[in-house]
């Protein structure tokens, strides 16, 4: 199970991205965090996190994974059907 999510801090013009990956049972097996010097839109950071997540799950030789966020309106365009030319279903596409 991986876990990710994204932060942003307006005032300080910085998105922190988060992942934490589970086993089956829950048992914690690896965590990554990455910031930018840019407050990004909340899809944009959303599209970055699971960008990220993707980048370490295959790094680690990872299968069967099942994601989850927090981001009600990044669950809905990734499960989406149809095509979306908006800026944040290029990102998620």
């Amino acid at each position: 199970m991986e876990i990710m999510g994204a932060s942003f801090f307006e005032q300080n013009q910085c998105t922190a991205i988060s992942a934490c990956i589970r086993d089956n049972t829950g048992t914690f097996l690896v965590a990554k965090s990455e910031w930018k010097n840019s407050c990004l839109k909340v899809l944009e950071g959303e599209s970055w996190a699971l960008w990220s997540a993707l980048t370490l799950v295959n790094d680690l030789y990872l299968s069967n994974i099942y994601f989850e966020s927090d981001c009600k309106i990044f669950v809905d365009k990734i499960n989406g059907k149809g095509k979306d030319v908006s800026k944040a279903g290029v990102l998620i596409s």
